[in-house]
């Protein structure tokens, strides 16, 4: 880095006088030079050598120190004046602000040329730039060397430190750290950082999302310049950012792995229990706890059906809602297992000895709460399995979870929460829903409205779901559906026409109610399922 110290050496300089007490020299940075006289408006830049023969205000003392606090405040580097007498001294009321703000002001013999000058410092800066590119770029090719052999950023951090000669912390997105940070020419500290500790923070990152930071304090007093700066961050940035998408990729895909492995888990698709302890002990999971299974579903509050908005939404706010969930059980103390699919989150949460009932719903309440604000707009609905303490069935669970999930969203009342235990008229459904025959004659009763609302977009079992939740209520069901009630009655009467049933006979209402509720907890149209 080019200084004041350099300056005061050039050749093109004869016999140069600071007349400002400023310490070290060598500690003040030059990084651009110019001519300047009265008036100076925004002409300085930052760190800049200011050359002036400040003959607009030799005899004016007031004007002169005006015009070298314009210089100051622009924060040049320093002052320099050339000086046309040999018999010329500063006022006293510029040295003595010189001196109390310890800013440089030097002079030099009115013979010394400028334009030689600025040539020389030009060409002086031309090359310490070029001396600290190669210098980075030897620090890249170091750091791309050690990614290369599947180094990890303990070394880059080491690297960093050693030629930028500072102490050096790389840290997650959370400013936890990787590992301790490294400071040049000693061993790591192993104490927790304060990241309020470092004065230079960079930001890894790339198409908007944030990785992690490095955090930088040098151990040389000399404040680094801009054009530093930048490059440092521009040499460190692309190899830090492939360590981060190494470490971003083996997350990721280990979090798929075990998405698929609790989705496995819910569709039984394991032969034996030892293949499932073995399995779950690589993610670190304990199958040998009691759990429930709580299936949650994402709908809008004014139409419950399943909508690919809101599987984007999801998708979008996924990694929020697995830090959410990670986090709501590590507050609760208690073993979890999730899988998110489509607008479906599947959770096995482990049941505790003392009030277990209470303590999944204490689950539920909090995280509902997380939900609504995290998803404005959109309600969950729940489904919740059995809760015991005994071992747990894992699909089986899933499957009445799922099941309670389904008749709950298809109720068309206020309530978004169903239990596997809520009602008889639950346990007697789920007893028809395992039977082929059963699943069969509801199909056969729906079957020719399945088929009308495929090829004509009519929605006809939507307005015979909405018709039986509104107790047979043209009114109320037209309103429910926005329908002008002669749309309602024209829909009403092709269910009739296209069933051969009517919606007035008592016996076929029950039919009716009966098929479209075993329909619609086994419906892969309109309720999630293995």
């Amino acid at each position: 880095m080019f200084t004041l110290k350099d300056f005061l050496a050039l050749d093109c300089i004869y016999d140069p006088k600071l007349m400002t007490d400023i310490g070290d020299p060598q500690a003040i940075a030059v990084e651009y030079i110019s001519v300047i006289e009265i008036p100076v408006d925004n002409f300085i830049r930052k760190k800049e050598l200011v050359l002036t023969t400040a003959l607009g205000c030799y005899d004016n003392r007031e004007l002169f120190l005006e015009f070298v606090r314009e210089i100051y405040e622009s924060q040049a580097a320093a002052m320099v004046i050339a000086v046309k007498s040999n018999n010329f001294t500063l006022p006293q009321n510029i040295l003595d602000f010189a001196d109390r703000h310890h800013f440089p002001i030097i002079m030099i013999p009115w013979e010394c040329r400028f334009a030689e000058i600025m040539e020389e410092v030009i060409t002086r800066l031309k090359n310490e730039n070029l001396k600290m590119i190669k210098h980075y770029e030897a620090m890249q090719k170091e750091l791309l060397h050690y990614y290369l052999n599947a180094s990890s950023l303990v070394d880059a951090s080491r690297i960093i430190a050693k030629f930028l000669k500072c102490t050096a912390v790389i840290t997650d997105k959370d400013y936890i750290p990787k590992k301790p940070p490294y400071r040049a020419g000693a061993a790591s500290d192993a104490a927790m950082i304060n990241t309020e500790n470092y004065l230079q923070k960079i930001t890894i990152q790339a198409n908007g999302k944030i990785y992690g930071y490095l955090l930088l304090n040098f151990l040389s007093q000399q404040e680094k310049s801009i054009t530093e700066l930048e490059s440092i961050e521009k040499y460190v940035l692309m190899p830090l950012l492939l360590w981060f998408n190494k470490e971003d990729i083996i997350s990721t895909t280990k979090e798929s792995l075990k998405n698929d492995f609790v989705w496995d888990l819910a569709a039984g698709r394991f032969n034996n229990r030892e293949e499932l302890q073995l399995r779950g002990a690589l993610f670190g999971f304990n199958l040998n706890v009691p759990y429930t299974c709580i299936v949650s579903s994402l709908r809008d509050p004014d139409n419950t059906e399943y909508n690919m908005a809101i599987e984007h939404f999801m998708n979008k706010k996924r990694e929020a809602l697995e830090s959410l969930l990670l986090n709501l059980a590590k507050r609760a103390g208690k073993h979890l297992m999730f899988t998110i699919r489509q607008n479906i989150i599947v959770i096995y949460l482990e049941n505790t000895l003392q009030n277990p009932e209470k303590s999944i719903f204490a689950f539920i309440d909090a995280l509902e709460e997380k939900l609504l604000t995290l998803f404005a707009g959109y309600s969950p609905y729940w489904g919740t399995s059995e809760i015991k303490l005994s071992e747990t069935d894992f699909h089986a669970y899933y499957k009445n979870a799922n099941f309670a999930l389904n008749i709950c969203i298809n109720a068309g009342d206020h309530n978004r929460r169903g239990t596997y235990e809520d009602t008889d008229i639950f346990k007697m459904l789920t007893v028809l829903s395992n039977s082929a025959e059963a699943r069969e004659i509801s199909l056969a009763v729906l079957r020719q409205l399945i088929e009308h609302d495929h090829n004509h977009k009519l929605n006809l079992m939507n307005t015979l779901k909405a018709y039986i939740n509104n107790n047979y209520n043209v009114c109320k069901t037209s309103k429910a559906l926005h329908l002008h009630r002669q749309s309602l009655l024209y829909r009403l009467n092709k269910i009739e026409e296209l069933t051969g049933m009517s919606l007035n006979n008592h016996n076929e209402l029950f039919l009716f109610e009966l098929c479209i509720r075993l329909y619609l907890s086994y419906s892969q149209k309109l309720a999630f399922h293995l």
